[in-house]
């Protein structure tokens, strides 16, 4: 399932770029600055607070806050993907169920539709698999040697 989130996350930054190298219409006031495509829908902007977004048919699809967040989403606003300033990252499907989580550490975390783990590399890279109810069923400690 990670994998069809990343291609999916790959079709929008490829549609992004689409977008942003086709606009129709500037506009820049107090706000911020505006890019239009030809049918005047927003599809770019970068707001005076520093929060820059893309958008398509009106719905922020990428969004970076100033302090540095990102945030993807789908066409119906829902997170697919949400990367923290402190190296905290988290992929979603489009339920909003979490698939992946990397924490601040360098931990990392796979989970099913349920949120039950399946796999995890503690940041030491000790590994450990999970069954269906999420219990440790087989652990692979890091050659300490």
């Amino acid at each position: 399932m990670a994998n069809l989130n990343k291609k999916m996350f790959l079709v929008l930054v490829f549609f992004l770029v689409i977008i942003s190298s086709s606009f129709a219409r500037y506009e820049k006031d107090k706000d911020g600055e505006f890019w239009y495509d030809e049918n005047e829908k927003l599809i770019h902007a970068k707001l005076a607070d520093g929060t820059e977004a893309w958008y398509i048919n009106w719905k922020a699809v990428h969004v970076i806050h100033p302090n540095g967040n990102e945030i993807w989403a789908n066409e119906n606003e829902e997170i697919i993907h949400h990367k923290q300033i402190n190296g905290t990252e988290s992929w979603y499907d489009d339920q909003g169920r979490l698939l992946h989580l990397i924490d601040e550490y360098g931990a990392e975390c796979w989970y099913d539709k349920d949120g039950k783990p399946i796999h995890s590399i503690e940041a030491n890279g000790d590994e450990r698999w999970y069954d269906k109810d999420g219990n440790i069923i087989h652990t692979k400690p890091v050659d300490k040697y």
